[in-house]
């Protein structure tokens, strides 16, 4: 009598999913971004980065921890700061760090200064200042010289004092500077408006940017030719 073979049992293992909010290969926990990405404040890597975002996330934070009398945003601030310096005579990439120069406050919350300039918050301004060098590398910014960004950013900081705050006596801390002269007035924009203007902005400033390239390549190409 012939026995029946039985059939072999081939058991496969199921590979298990990584969640990708929560991959044990990366540093740290995620978020979720408004175009739908992830990004681990943690573990930065450009390719997670998207201007899109950055817009967005910036359109959507308050400046002084939200307490100017109208919402304000540091999308627009970071707009003014770039016309600012072009203002100022900057050139176009000073004028485009500065529209880049707070982009990393779209993927992290917002401390106030007399928080973040505590020892207890150095390991706060090391994330900070990690998102803010891998924004400046995505976008192609090239920090020669910030000074001219600094002075217009602060130079804005006692322009929104004047135009958005409470009136108060005192300058916060800062006499050498003053606010950009008057009929020059701060009105804020919506989230929406300041969204389309970082944005537009952006796209200006890399035409800007791709002109002075050329015009430095034809002027280099003819120095080439002379000799």
């Amino acid at each position: 009598m012939m026995r029946e073979k039985m059939p072999s049992l081939v058991v496969t293992k199921k590979k298990s999913k990584v969640d990708p909010y929560n991959d044990p290969a990366r540093l740290g926990g995620s978020i979720q971004t408004s175009t739908g990405g992830i990004f681990y404040p943690l573990d930065v890597r450009e390719e997670e980065i998207t201007l899109k975002d950055v817009a967005h996330g910036l359109s959507h934070k308050a400046r002084f921890t939200g307490h100017t009398r109208k919402f304000y945003c540091t999308a627009e601030h970071a707009v003014r700061v770039s016309k600012c310096v072009e203002m100022l005579g900057g050139t176009a990439m000073q004028q485009y760090v500065a529209l880049h120069h707070d982009d990393s406050d779209a993927y992290l919350p917002d401390v106030p200064t007399p928080l973040k300039v505590l020892p207890e918050f150095e390991f706060f301004r090391k994330i900070e200042k990690d998102i803010e060098h891998a924004c400046y590398r995505k976008f192609g910014c090239v920090v020669d010289d910030y000074t001219i960004v600094k002075k217009a950013d602060m130079m804005l900081l006692l322009t929104e004092k004047r135009d958005l705050m409470p009136k108060i006596n005192g300058n916060w801390g800062r006499f050498e500077m003053k606010p950009i002269p008057e009929p020059y007035r701060i009105i804020p924009w919506t989230p929406k408006k300041a969204r389309e203007k970082y944005l537009d902005r952006h796209a200006e400033l890399v035409l800007n940017l791709t002109a002075e390239l050329t015009a430095t390549a034809v002027k280099l190409m003819e120095s080439l030719n002379q000799d």
